[in-house]
């Protein structure tokens, strides 16, 4: 004899928060679930769940077909099990991370020794080597506090605080290099105020926007701060959106400038030849005017850092 049993999805039982709570940990993807058909067995003489004569025929998170060969009290057993990394591939993205931060952390600290070193130079005191000079700022801290959290537990104060400059910092780094698009476009495209209120406006951007996001997220959702299993933002109930959103906009935005600025160089290169008749005289021309040549040269190499920044 068989009994169809239908079961209602967790979630629908009244007044559990607590159930609730399960099944949003049991749809999580990194957990296994394993869903029994079981039964209250008093031949002992105490309840004990049981399965014996229930299997489970089809189903899923939400409803649930068993087939039993007696009749009795039902229920759906959930059993809930972490999906844990095996300690071989725990300990290879332990070592990628450590040294992928560590040359980077280097490298970056070259860069910005390099930019220290070569200060007083006045060929390099225009704003894109500040911008160069703050973006390599941003994540090398960014890198050294990544590496600091691998050491700290989730939930503790100091994960917490870690977990908000972290989010602060690698905001700041996305920031900067929108701030490298609108630096291209003002170069290219259209020139707009003067040195001075360019650096003011960059600096804003730079690092006042993410200051400004991470003070609302913080306000807002501080518990969702080096709560889980590393010292970053909660995936669970939104929050990590105060990171995602921005970074997207960012994206976005410099995918945008680069379009228009590569429409615009194509053109300046297609009225230029046509103006010098031929790709040879064009090419002549330029060698003749040092200037010209070296705006160039520079626009293409902006171009091309913010495009590989971007990506």
């Amino acid at each position: 004899m068989g009994l169809v049993a239908s079961v209602v999805p967790a979630n629908t039982f009244c007044g559990a928060h607590k159930t609730a709570l399960q099944y949003s940990q049991a749809v999580n993807k990194s957990n296994r679930v394993k869903l029994y058909c079981a039964f209250l067995d008093y031949s002992n003489g105490s309840g004990v769940w049981s399965n014996e004569g229930c299997v489970r025929e089809d189903g899923d998170l939400s409803y649930s077909i068993c087939l039993c060969n007696h009749l009795t009290n039902f229920a759906i057993l959930m059993q809930v099990v972490p999906i844990k990394v095996p300690i071989g591939h725990q300990m290879a993205l332990s070592s990628i991370s450590y040294i992928g931060c560590s040359l980077s952390i280097f490298c970056l600290t070259i860069t910005l020794v390099t930019f220290a070193i070569l200060s007083s130079v006045s060929t390099i005191r225009n704003q894109r080597y500040h911008i160069h000079a703050n973006l390599s700022f941003a994540i090398l801290v960014a890198q050294i506090l990544l590496l600091i959290s691998f050491h700290l537990s989730p939930g503790t104060v100091p994960c917490k605080i870690l977990a908000i400059l972290l989010h602060f910092f690698f905001l700041s780094a996305f920031a900067w290099m929108l701030v490298e698009g609108f630096h291209l476009y003002s170069m290219v495209i259209k020139v707009f105020g003067s040195e001075e209120s360019k650096h003011f406006y960059y600096y804003g951007i730079g690092w006042g926007c993410p200051l400004l996001i991470c003070v609302v997220s913080v306000t807002s959702a501080m518990e969702s701060y080096g709560e889980e299993s590393n010292c970053w933002l909660s995936l669970e109930n939104g929050a990590i959106w105060a990171f995602v959103a921005p970074a997207l906009f960012v994206i976005v935005v410099n995918i945008c400038i680069l379009v228009a600025v590569t429409r615009v160089i194509s053109r300046i290169s297609s009225d230029n030849y046509k103006v010098h008749g031929d790709a040879n005289a064009f090419k002549q021309s330029l060698i003749n005017q040092p200037s010209i040549n070296c705006q160039a040269r520079n626009l293409i190499e902006h171009f091309l850092i913010v495009f590989f920044e971007m990506v």
